[in-house]
């Protein structure tokens, strides 16, 4: 069997890493780094020493995806690649495309499925590798694997598991084409919303563990979490559980700080928020920027 794979972000930089350390040579299409959807995703064609990578604009669909050059290979692969890309030509396409989803499809359908996933704690999800269809990642299953979510998996983390698991796939494709593709069964089927910036904002009401899956589930190379602070936008890029419940002072009060991090009071039980971004200050130490009963 002969894929072609159409690859963008960090997943897609991660496969891409995980094919050459494995000598796997499939050939490969990203887009311009300047066109990629995520931030700090990497540049994938700085590996086309190594592998052979064609580079595209996805605005302009240009000579490299003409029906007649894509005939040669068995299918199409995409990871992380805009679903919409093929739509004037699947209709003229001899072969199928497949989608990579990060869930265990039909549940998580949808742009932001990673991060819905951390935030509620889900623990076993999975790759769902299915066929391109009209309606949102709802088509016919072809392969799909289970992948844990580890307690302290932050996007980027879940995503090399991810990617190890497409490789996996990649790496058995002669047996594993054969399978026989299965339908979803709609019954099951949920959704996630496509996130805008104000989901990000951190509510200090909640339980510990809601606040820390919701900080994690924003971890690279997604925007990260936010809250105010004297009407200046922080960003956390990371924190850690310390009392898990119990009331410790009022919502968003610090009740404690270090030069590496501040306590916050929650709804129940506190958290440790150990590193922090702004746009407006330079952070040195956090003691002298947080003050002691202070409400975030």
């Amino acid at each position: 069997m002969k894929p072609i794979i159409f690859l963008s972000g960090l997943l897609g930089e991660l496969t891409l890493i995980e094919l050459i350390s494995k000598n796997l040579n499939f050939d490969i299409v990203t887009n311009r780094k300047n066109s990629l959807r995520k931030r700090d995703t990497g540049d994938i064609s700085a590996y086309s020493n190594l592998i052979n990578i064609s580079i595209i604009d996805t605005a302009n669909k240009d000579t490299l995806l003409s029906v007649q050059n894509l005939s040669k290979y068995d299918f199409i692969l995409t990871i992380d690649w805009p679903k919409s890309f093929f739509k004037d030509l699947e209709n003229n396409l001899s072969i199928p495309i497949y989608h990579t989803h990060p869930s265990l499809l039909p549940k998580y359908r949808g742009y932001s499925a990673i991060t819905e996933q951390i935030q509620k704690g889900v623990e076993i999800s999975g790759l769902t590798i299915y066929k391109e269809s009209d309606e949102i990642d709802a088509g016919d299953i072809i392969y799909q694997n289970n992948i844990p979510i580890e307690h302290d998996d932050i996007p980027a983390t879940f995503m090399k598991k991810v990617s190890d698991e497409i490789v996996n796939f990649l790496y058995n494709i002669n047996t594993i084409a054969e399978f026989t593709p299965r339908i979803q069964e709609y019954k099951l089927a949920s959704y996630t919303s496509r996130i805008r910036d104000q989901d990000h904002l951190v509510d200090f009401s909640q339980s510990a563990i809601y606040v820390y899956n919701f900080i994690r589930s924003f971890g690279y190379p997604y925007k990260n979490s936010f809250f105010y602070y004297k009407d200046c936008k922080y960003y956390i890029v990371s924190a850690h559980l310390d009392k898990w419940y119990g009331k410790y002072g009022e919502v968003g009060e610090i009740i404690s700080t270090d030069k590496e991090y501040i306590e916050v009071a929650l709804g129940s039980g506190t958290i440790l928020i150990v590193d922090i971004n702004s746009d407006d200050a330079k952070i040195t130490s956090l003691n002298t920027l947080f003050t002691v009963g202070d409400r975030l």
